[in-house]
């Protein structure tokens, strides 16, 4: 064989293997994890939680407590190919605010809200619950209302490759500042 054939021959033979493991390892037909497949699957960007993680809030540098409530959370089991899931609902936010319930943080008016969301998230919002109605209100929820008051909102998080989705609450209470 002549050299020229010879290093055209392996070439070709060094790219149809680099081709041939990126394609093994893609399908998820590899077995470097102890035999199980290790294959590139959603679940494999999952978080190793049992329960959603709690998103982190401060407001002028003070960590408010975070409530978790209803909340559908998924984890792989068995390596990636088996999963178990559970929905936990909690009651209305509104039932169960006040004393002896969430816990309200005294902040000052007008101060902007400051979330650290959980990883591996795909949408994180916020919005101020209506303190008469309970609804969401149509406000900015970035930003602590002006008005006196006790005020609660509502975390909505949902991660990546679909392991779950989960709402968390807060409260805060405005005092007047010119008393």
């Amino acid at each position: 064989m002549k050299p020229k054939t010879y290093i055209s021959a392996l070439l070709l033979a060094l790219v149809i293997a680099v081709w041939a493991g990126g394609y093994w390892n893609h399908t998820g037909l590899s077995r470097s994890n102890g035999g199980e497949p290790t294959g590139n699957t959603a679940a494999s960007t999952w978080l190793s939680a049992d329960k959603p993680p709690l998103p982190e809030v401060q407001i002028n540098g003070q960590q408010l407590p975070i409530r978790r409530e209803s909340y559908r959370w998924c984890q792989s089991i068995s390596g990636l190919a088996d999963r178990s899931c559970v929905s936990a609902d909690s009651a209305a936010l509104f039932e169960t605010a006040g004393p002896g319930g969430l816990k309200t943080a005294v902040v000052q008016p007008n101060s902007p809200i400051q979330i650290q969301a959980p990883k591996q998230i795909k949408k994180l919002s916020i919005q101020r619950l209506d303190s008469h109605s309970g609804q969401l209100a149509e406000d900015n929820g970035y930003t602590t209302p002006v008005q006196a008051g006790t005020y609660y909102y509502l975390i909505h998080c949902e991660w990546l490759a679909d392991q779950g989705e989960a709402d968390f609450s807060f409260g805060v209470e405005i005092t007047d500042s010119s008393t």
